[in-house]
């Protein structure tokens, strides 16, 4: 292309060329971001009053790792995501006030809206909460929870209701208890259901580490029962 002919190009389509490098470098950070992420295995969740501190986090991932069948994307390692909101109950905050413990009620009313928006929008498949916690979310929101017969088939003899079982009931449980650490006795664990609206680039990812999660939970309530099949 002559010169001319050239620069004559360049100023008819600058804007265009402009949007079109702009497109392509965005492609291009994203590629580079997404190759550096972390693909995590299994996604948990906590909240309760405990304080989710290293040692219960190393607990809770030793046991995930013992239990998972398997690698479930293939990269030689598997990656289990913990993340916790810290929330006093009614009970707790009775505690504090009886001893004039200082704790902040409206910070403690949005740590638990943070949770009830992780539960509708977030990627934690695997629910772990205090029992008053998780009757409240039962009560409110049971849409967002899986019946264990969906999964099971039947409602297994070790579950604490229909949705849940209390963690020390599971192998999960038994695991960290084993580790040394794990969570208050009134802890249940339960699934969430399938999170529907998910971006559609990651909806084959979603949904394959969703049925991954979902055979994670049942080993954790069948490997608590030895010599029963759950069906």
């Amino acid at each position: 292309m002559e010169k001319g002919k050239f620069s004559g190009f360049l100023g008819k389509h600058k804007w265009k060329l402009i949007a079109a490098a702009i497109i392509v470098a965005v492609i291009v950070i994203m590629i580079v971001r997404s190759s550096g992420r972390t693909k995590y295995d299994v996604y948990t969740i906590y909240v309760g009053p405990e304080y989710f501190d290293s040692e219960l986090r190393a607990s809770l991932v030793d046991a995930v790792e013992k239990t998972v069948p398997r690698d479930l994307f293939d990269d030689g390692k598997i990656n289990v995501s913990t993340s916790s909101v810290l929330y006093l109950t009614s009970a707790v905050m009775d505690y504090y006030d009886e001893n004039d413990l200082y704790y902040n009620r409206e910070t403690n009313q949005d740590a638990l809206s943070d949770f009830y928006r992780s539960v509708q929008l977030g990627v934690q498949s695997l629910l772990l909460m205090d029992k008053d916690v998780y009757d409240e979310l039962k009560k409110n929101q049971s849409a967002v929870l899986t019946p264990l017969a969906d999964i099971f088939g039947s409602v297994p003899e070790n579950a604490a209701d229909g949705y849940a079982f209390f963690v020390k009931d599971t192998s999960l449980g038994k695991t960290m208890a084993d580790h040394g650490k794990t969570f208050p006795e009134n802890t249940v664990i339960c699934m969430r259901t399938y999170p529907f609206v998910v971006p559609l680039g990651e909806k084959a990812d979603r949904l394959k580490r969703y049925e991954y999660e979902t055979e994670l939970f049942r080993k954790f309530a069948a490997d608590a029962l030895p010599g029963t099949e759950i069906k």
